[in-house]
């Protein structure tokens, strides 16, 4: 057993990329690396204690039911055609952009992000909706994938969010004030997407060809078919901002809704077919996500038990260096642990030990800080090795090359920064909202 626990941890964190590099699952790797860490840092008695105790107590929470209502209510969207209706309307109005159908796309993705709180479930499903349009119109394919990969993204930053719902939890804070807190720079997010590949089709046209023109009448006519949307969104939002709603009520009152209009449309053996999958989607969805939840769990309880976070704390407190520039190291950490980890596992990993770094010694926000978290991580869903969201692509065309995928997506990693930098510089696009709900 060693005795230096700086060792223990340095041995622990090289063993979890071994691991993760050599293809062993996310959650197995964080469970073994946790195990094995409070077995050298405590002896067996602990380490096997906590296997025991810690899954209930890392999944005990009243406010994770949210999460596989997000999950159902975005699966249930889908099978009830919102998602095509959403792509059909914004390929209306943004058909005459340079990249007609890419633009589209992205809008798309923003207001499917307004009805699914998972990336992966809005890459999937507008994966099968608007991949195969472009394909099929000639669009550049590395491109083309790219952009349904990271359009997926907005999933996690516009509300309802089941990774600001994880981040409230970890910390403490309200999670109607962090969903509501990601509705800004989730607009700003998509604004900022649809504008770069509007100028990147723009300076090179032989990307994508020149889409269909429609009139104002049938783009004014077009808007009725987003009326759902506007209703899951009202429910979910609107109703915890007016203090109708909590967040468990809103999410359960948004999959209600949603199984509603599936209900309305579907008939007949179809509609059991539709719940059967989407049942099943949400539950493959919801296992993964608490798999993840007890195991990096497992391993951040490890290293703040090392006193990781007491000896960075003194660390950056010794530097003397500008809490700005503390923060852009702590965000600049986020984009290596993407890398290699899902979200969830990042925040479950780092928040308990930067957390109070950032938010109770520096003082900054603590939803502004979730929102430039969330942000950061985002990156690691559209960048190799995990990511997430381009396997997920992937999987949807798996005609087309990994690397391929990778390279499109590439571009909106230059997307996310630009985002990142407006909301560093004018904070209160992130924390206006949520003020005014708080007060």
């Amino acid at each position: 057993m060693f005795e230096n626990p700086n060792m223990i941890v340095l041995f622990s964190v090289l063993g979890l990329l071994t691991m993760l590099a050599i293809g062993i699952p996310i959650y197995a790797s964080l469970a073994i690396a946790a195990f094995w860490g409070n077995y050298a840092l405590s002896g067996s008695r602990v380490a096997f204690g906590l296997i025991g105790d810690m899954p209930y107590g890392l999944t005990a929470e009243y406010l994770f039911i949210v999460i596989p209502l997000f999950v159902f209510m975005g699966h249930i969207a889908f099978n009830a055609g919102i998602t095509e209706k959403a792509f059909s309307v914004a390929r209306k109005w943004f058909s005459r952009f340079p990249g007609g159908l890419a633009v589209a796309t992205i809008a798309a993705c923003g207001a499917m992000g307004a009805a699914c709180g998972s990336s992966v479930a809005a890459s999937a499903t507008m994966g099968r909706v608007a991949l195969p349009e472009m394909l099929k119109s000639g669009y550049d394919r590395a491109l083309a994938c790219g952009c349904v990969a990271a359009g997926g993204l907005l999933a996690i930053i516009i509300p309802p969010s089941v990774v600001l719902v994880i981040y409230a939890v970890i910390t403490d804070n309200s999670v109607g004030a962090c969903l509501i807190g990601g509705l800004i720079p989730g607009i700003i997010s998509t604004i900022v997407f649809m504008t770069g590949i509007s100028l990147l089709f723009r300076k090179d046209s032989k990307m994508a060809p020149t889409c269909s023109s429609y009139s104002w009448k049938e783009r004014i006519i077009a808007i009725k078919d987003i009326w759902e949307v506007v209703i899951l969104f009202t429910i979910v939002i609107g109703g915890m901002y007016a203090g109708l709603f909590t967040p468990t009520e809103a999410a359960a009152g948004g999959a209600f809704g949603a199984f509603l209009m599936l209900a309305a449309r579907v008939k007949g053996k179809r509609i059991l077919s539709a719940l059967y999958e989407s049942f099943g989607e949400t539950i493959k969805t919801t296992v993964f996500i608490f798999m993840i939840i007890v195991c990096a769990g497992m391993y951040s309880n490890f290293l703040v038990r090392a006193g990781v976070g007491a000896s960075l704390s003194e660390w950056i407190v010794a530097l003397d260096i500008a809490p700005a520039l503390v923060l852009l190291l702590v965000l600049a950490m986020y984009i290596p642990l993407g890398c290699f980890l899902d979200p969830t596992s990042c925040m479950l990993i780092t928040l308990p030990i930067i957390y109070p770094l950032i938010v109770n010694h520096l003082h900054y926000d603590p939803i502004w800080f979730g929102i430039l978290v969330t942000k950061m991580i985002e990156i690691g869903l559209i960048t190799p090795p995990v990511g997430l969201n381009v396997y997920t692509i992937a999987g949807v065309a798996p005609d087309i090359p990994l690397v391929e995928v990778f390279r499109g997506a590439s571009w909106f990693i230059a997307f996310e920064f630009v985002t990142i930098a407006i909301l560093i510089f004018v904070p209160e696009l992130t924390t206006w909202l949520p003020a005014m709900l708080i007060n």
